[in-house]
């Protein structure tokens, strides 16, 4: 195993975010491919919440400080044909994993969202 990482964001932390930045700070952090699904999920910043708390999930299973260098895009979470989250990763954030497998796991409720990343 390369490693674990987990992340909890407040929700209202991210609607204060999403109401001062606005598609600044969504873009920032999310895909395309990302914000789509967050619009399709029918709870939009709990969905918002969750993929900030898995980018930041996925900085901590690294080892060492190099995925702290990694921009927002990097490391990314949509959805499968099943509704499960699936992890993308770009081409600095595949160097930093090499050949293991990334797993991920997304909740939230009405005032948290957290993410587990397991790099194994």
């Amino acid at each position: 195993m390369l490693g674990v990482g987990i992340d909890i964001v407040e929700i209202e932390r991210i609607r204060r975010a999403v109401e001062r930045w606005g598609d600044r700070f969504l873009r920032r952090v999310l895909t395309e491919e990302e914000l789509a699904d967050c619009h399709r999920a029918g709870h939009f910043l709990q969905s918002v919440a969750a993929r900030f708390a898995a980018k930041e999930a996925f900085v901590k299973a690294i080892p060492g400080d190099q995925a702290r260098k990694l921009p927002w895009h990097e490391f990314a979470v949509v959805r499968s044909a099943a509704g499960r989250p699936l992890p993308e990763l770009g081409e600095r954030a595949r160097r930093l994993v090499g050949s293991h497998h990334v797993y991920v796991s997304l909740t939230h409720s009405e005032a948290y969202a957290a993410a587990v990343v397991v790099i194994e």
